[in-house]
């Protein structure tokens, strides 16, 4: 797995910083790693770039529209970032049976 300079450096202190924030009266941590996938445009996923990415809080119409302006080349799985998003969150989202996940 690829890791960027600051998850290592996260990695790194994250079982010493981590073990003192109850202490300090902070909840514990959650830490969550999800893999790069390329935007909707076919290149990089940007937050300047609106049509290159989905929302959480996207409505329907929105999600529809950024769909149908995604680049979904036939032959091309390496930028495509349909494909991305499915396999990195639809996939495994329902691999969970509809159940809710716990957080």
């Amino acid at each position: 797995m690829f890791k960027t300079k600051i998850q290592s450096l996260f990695e790194k202190n994250c079982v010493v910083v981590c073990q003192y924030l109850p202490n300090l009266g902070y909840a514990e941590r959650s830490h969550l790693m999800n893999p790069m996938v390329p935007g909707l445009t076919g290149g990089k996923m940007s937050s300047s770039e609106e049509d290159s990415k989905i929302d959480l809080l996207d409505s329907a119409p929105q999600l529809k529209k950024k769909l149908k302006k995604a680049f979904c080349e036939p032959g091309n799985i390496e930028n495509n970032g349909i494909l991305a998003f499915c396999k990195s969150v639809l996939f495994p989202l329902s691999k969970t049976g509809g159940k809710k996940l716990g957080f």
